[in-house]
């Protein structure tokens, strides 16, 4: 029943955080704080009587779900004092239309609708407009011109936009033409999620080098295998970069030029290994997500040493993740990285050895569904560290049990003490463990067991080697008599 307490007690913390997470903001999102008290005292005509408004800093127009084919004219004639979202999503919208206002726009979205064509200068009238959403449509590489964004004429020409996001995620890009973003220079996040690219081109290249600004930029399931060495070079404050579900088998040596990275997100691509190489020259780096790799199966030696700033690791749901060095985070002088979140759940790790972090420097330790070998090298858990996490994080702790031996399988942590454990064979530092008989299942150390067959092989190849020469070479042996050759004196003399 204690055990059964203590559990409910993590559920019910858990909900909170649930709770607590449903009231992150999005993409391009702004805070929007509700004033009640005008909600009934507004003049709801015109956009609102086939919308939903809702008065508040920003102001709210949402027309989604509406079956709009345009943008409602009735919105050119809104006046409102505060700054103004609208929200256009789910609609019919196959193109885009010029809008004339109101000018107090600041968030405009068309996330899910059918659009293919955007008008020229189609945000010119919109001043004060901030963070475009075009998600998840069918805008093609022809759709998005420089035109397409320009801002209101002046003296030297159209002035820029004011857009600091922009998300085209989801639609039929495949590549950019390099003057895409002239008039929007200011873009300091950009996403470009869900695109066909498979490439970054030149043209891309260059149009991406133009945003000197950018903060986030999202490349996430765009088919890349690979980065052009140089496409960082340009960037000053480019912060965060998302290579999410694309096809790299390594770590971009692109990476290096970064000069501020502070997060990479990299889950769900096909590396098998991450090693020294993997993260050289990413010294600010204080976020790195690598979940979700299917084809991951170690973490070597100094994997992470290059990460000294490193306060956050995601490196869950990669089911096939068996080693992680007890040195991947020790730096080149021998000191280890201080995280303070790491979450290894859902991976195939049987154990975790007490040298492989500062532990006592973590906030959130999170190492749930692994399918633990509850032997001795576990027992640094039940030293206290365990009463420590269920005291800052028991969200994490709800699903920390034994796998093997099979006397204490499914069994909690809570619900064994460290007399409990199992004993080790060997060295410790080996995957050397011998389950119960009734189990008939044994763990041994990968590397002795190879050294020892090639060990065997060698001798047995050096001894074949030996008797077959001794043999060959033998005086009695009459396959070996030596055979006289006499050079003729002329070539007459050769008998044919």
């Amino acid at each position: 029943t204690e055990i059964l307490d203590l559990k409910m007690d993590h559920v019910w913390k858990l909900s909170i955080v649930g709770v607590l997470l449903c009231l992150v903001p999005g993409r391009c999102s702004q805070d929007v704080t509700t004033d009640t008290s005008l909600l009934f005292n507004e003049t709801f005509n015109g956009i609102c009587e086939s919308c939903y408004c809702e008065a508040g800093y920003p102001y709210l127009i949402d027309c989604s779900g509406r079956d709009f084919e345009t943008v409602p004219s009735e919105l050119d004639w809104f006046k409102e004092k505060n700054d103004i979202e609208v929200v256009m999503d789910r609609n019919n919208m196959f193109y885009v239309s010029s809008i004339d206002g109101p000018k107090e726009i600041t968030k405009l979205s068309f996330r899910h609708n059918k659009i293919k064509m955007i008008a020229m200068s189609a945000f010119m009238e919109l001043p004060k407009l901030t963070s475009l959403d075009l998600a998840y449509n069918f805008l093609p590489t022809s759709a998005l011109t420089k035109d397409v964004f320009q801002g209101p004429s002046g003296e030297s020409g159209y002035m820029q936009l004011n857009l600091t996001c922009l998300d085209l995620s989801y639609n039929m890009i495949h590549s950019l033409d390099k003057d895409t973003f002239d008039h929007v220079e200011g873009i300091r996040e950009l996403y470009l999620d869900g695109n066909p690219l498979q490439v970054i081109d030149q043209q891309t290249g260059v149009a991406l080098t133009t945003l000197r600004n950018l903060r986030v930029l999202s490349l996430a399931k765009t088919g890349l295998s690979d980065l052009p060495l140089e496409l960082f070079d340009a960037f000053l404050n480019l912060h965060t970069i998302n290579l999410a579900s694309n096809s790299l088998l390594t770590v971009p040596a692109a990476l290096r030029h970064t000069r501020k990275l502070l997060s990479l997100t990299l889950n769900n691509n096909p590396i098998v290994t991450f090693d020294d190489t993997s993260f050289v020259g990413l010294d600010d780096l204080k976020e790195l997500s690598i979940s979700e790799m299917s084809k991951l199966l170690r973490i070597e030696s100094f994997s992470f040493g290059n990460l000294k700033q490193l306060k956050t690791l995601h490196c869950a749901y990669n089911k096939k993740l068996e080693y992680i060095s007890s040195k991947a985070f020790v730096t080149s002088d021998g000191f280890s990285v201080y995280l303070s979140e790491i979450h290894l759940n859902d991976n195939n790790l049987n154990t975790l050895t007490s040298e492989l972090l500062p532990y006592n420097s973590l906030r959130i330790f999170n190492a749930q569904e692994n399918p633990f070998v509850c032997d001795c090298r576990l027992a640094w858990i039940f030293d206290g560290f365990l009463k420590n996490l269920n005291d800052n994080s028991p969200q994490y702790t709800l699903n920390l049990d034994c796998k093997h031996p099979k006397s204490l399988a499914g069994t909690s942590f809570y619900g064994i003490s460290r007399s409990d454990l199992a004993p080790c064979t060997g060295n410790k530092d080996f995957l050397s463990y011998t389950m119960d008989t009734e189990g008939s299942q044994h763990y041994t150390a990968v590397s002795v067991t190879v050294a020892s067959v090639i060990f065997v092989l060698v001798i047995v190849v050096f001894g074949l080697l030996y008797f077959y020469k001794k043999v060959r070479y033998s005086p009695t042996n009459p396959l070996t008599q030596q055979i006289r050759y006499v050079k003729a004196e002329t070539d007459e003399k050769v008998d044919v």
